[in-house]
Protein backbone atom coordinates (compact mmCIF):
# COMPACT_ATOMS: atom_id res chain seq x y z
CA UNK A 1 0.00 0.00 0.00
CA UNK A 2 1.45 3.38 -1.46
CA UNK A 3 1.69 6.37 1.27
CA UNK A 4 -0.25 9.22 0.17
CA UNK A 5 2.42 11.61 -0.97
CA UNK A 6 3.79 8.12 -2.89
CA UNK A 7 0.14 7.91 -4.40
CA UNK A 8 0.10 11.82 -5.43
CA UNK A 9 3.39 11.38 -6.86
CA UNK A 10 1.87 8.26 -8.58
CA UNK A 11 -1.25 9.89 -10.22
CA UNK A 12 0.79 12.76 -11.63
CA UNK A 13 3.76 10.89 -12.86
CA UNK A 14 0.61 9.16 -14.82
CA UNK A 15 -0.10 12.84 -16.52
CA UNK A 16 3.32 14.03 -16.51
CA UNK A 17 5.85 14.39 -19.32
CA UNK A 18 8.90 14.18 -17.00
CA UNK A 19 9.65 13.28 -13.68
CA UNK A 20 10.49 16.82 -13.26
CA UNK A 21 7.24 18.08 -14.47
CA UNK A 22 5.14 15.39 -11.59
CA UNK A 23 7.90 16.47 -8.84
CA UNK A 24 7.06 20.16 -9.62
CA UNK A 25 3.06 19.45 -9.73
CA UNK A 26 3.16 17.41 -6.45
CA UNK A 27 5.91 19.81 -4.70
CA UNK A 28 7.87 16.80 -4.01
CA UNK A 29 11.56 16.90 -4.13
CA UNK A 30 13.65 15.28 -6.76
CA UNK A 31 15.62 13.24 -3.98
CA UNK A 32 12.57 11.80 -2.61
CA UNK A 33 10.81 10.86 -6.18
CA UNK A 34 13.78 9.02 -7.10
CA UNK A 35 13.39 7.02 -4.15
CA UNK A 36 9.65 6.47 -5.05
CA UNK A 37 10.82 5.29 -8.22
CA UNK A 38 13.39 2.71 -6.53
CA UNK A 39 10.69 1.56 -4.30
CA UNK A 40 9.70 -2.09 -5.07
CA UNK A 41 6.06 -1.59 -4.29
CA UNK A 42 5.96 1.90 -6.08
CA UNK A 43 7.45 0.33 -9.59
CA UNK A 44 4.74 -2.81 -9.31
CA UNK A 45 2.29 -0.14 -8.83
CA UNK A 46 3.47 2.28 -11.58
CA UNK A 47 3.45 -0.84 -13.66
CA UNK A 48 0.33 -1.71 -13.11
CA UNK A 49 -1.54 1.67 -14.03
CA UNK A 50 0.55 2.11 -16.99
CA UNK A 51 -0.77 -1.38 -18.09
CA UNK A 52 -4.24 -0.42 -16.99
CA UNK A 53 -4.04 3.00 -19.15
CA UNK A 54 -2.59 1.38 -21.85
CA UNK A 55 -5.53 -1.60 -21.96
CA UNK A 56 -7.79 1.26 -22.26
CA UNK A 57 -6.30 3.13 -24.74
CA UNK A 58 -5.92 -0.10 -27.13
CA UNK A 59 -9.50 -0.67 -26.50
CA UNK A 60 -10.51 3.05 -27.60
CA UNK A 61 -7.98 2.33 -30.40
CA UNK A 62 -9.88 -0.69 -31.64
CA UNK A 63 -13.22 0.95 -31.97
CA UNK A 64 -11.23 3.78 -34.11
CA UNK A 65 -9.99 1.43 -35.90
CA UNK A 66 -13.31 -0.53 -36.47
CA UNK A 67 -14.59 3.10 -37.86
CA UNK A 68 -11.52 4.01 -39.97
CA UNK A 69 -11.89 0.52 -41.79
CA UNK A 70 -14.99 1.45 -42.72
CA UNK A 71 -14.44 4.89 -43.99
CA UNK A 72 -11.82 3.61 -46.08
CA UNK A 73 -14.43 0.54 -47.18
CA UNK A 74 -16.51 3.25 -48.10
CA UNK A 75 -14.12 5.34 -50.02
CA UNK A 76 -13.51 2.20 -52.10
CA UNK A 77 -16.81 1.42 -52.68
CA UNK A 78 -17.52 5.20 -53.77
CA UNK A 79 -18.48 5.52 -57.11
CA UNK A 80 -18.08 9.56 -56.94
CA UNK A 81 -14.36 8.88 -55.38
CA UNK A 82 -11.49 10.01 -57.76
CA UNK A 83 -9.54 7.26 -58.56
CA UNK A 84 -6.75 8.63 -56.59
CA UNK A 85 -9.10 8.13 -53.84
CA UNK A 86 -9.52 4.73 -54.15
CA UNK A 87 -6.00 3.77 -54.63
CA UNK A 88 -5.19 5.64 -51.29
CA UNK A 89 -7.69 3.95 -49.80
CA UNK A 90 -6.77 0.14 -51.12
CA UNK A 91 -2.73 0.83 -50.10
CA UNK A 92 -3.58 1.34 -47.15
CA UNK A 93 -5.81 -1.60 -46.57
CA UNK A 94 -3.55 -3.99 -48.37
CA UNK A 95 -0.46 -2.30 -46.12
CA UNK A 96 -2.12 -3.26 -42.99
CA UNK A 97 -3.27 -6.61 -44.21
CA UNK A 98 0.40 -7.28 -44.95
CA UNK A 99 1.49 -5.77 -41.67
CA UNK A 100 -1.01 -8.03 -39.94
CA UNK A 101 0.03 -11.28 -41.49
CA UNK A 102 3.64 -10.33 -40.92
CA UNK A 103 2.59 -9.78 -37.19
CA UNK A 104 0.31 -13.41 -37.06
CA UNK A 105 3.75 -15.00 -38.87
CA UNK A 106 6.11 -13.80 -36.38
CA UNK A 107 3.77 -14.90 -33.60
CA UNK A 108 3.55 -18.48 -34.44
CA UNK A 109 6.97 -18.78 -35.01
CA UNK A 110 7.47 -17.54 -31.21
CA UNK A 111 4.80 -20.07 -29.78
CA UNK A 112 6.96 -23.10 -31.73
CA UNK A 113 9.81 -21.61 -30.10
CA UNK A 114 8.34 -21.07 -26.84
CA UNK A 115 6.52 -24.99 -27.57
CA UNK A 116 10.54 -26.44 -28.00
CA UNK A 117 12.18 -24.45 -25.37
CA UNK A 118 9.19 -25.52 -22.52
CA UNK A 119 10.02 -29.21 -24.40
CA UNK A 120 13.90 -28.58 -23.28
CA UNK A 121 13.40 -27.38 -20.06
CA UNK A 122 11.62 -30.94 -19.14
CA UNK A 123 14.05 -32.99 -20.51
Amino acid sequence: MLKPKQQLFLEALLTARTVDEATKSTGISSSTAYVYLADDDFKAELAKRKDESLSHISTRLNHIGHEAVSKLQEVIQDTDATHANHIQASKVVLEFMYRAKEIEDLQERLDRLEEVIDEYEKS
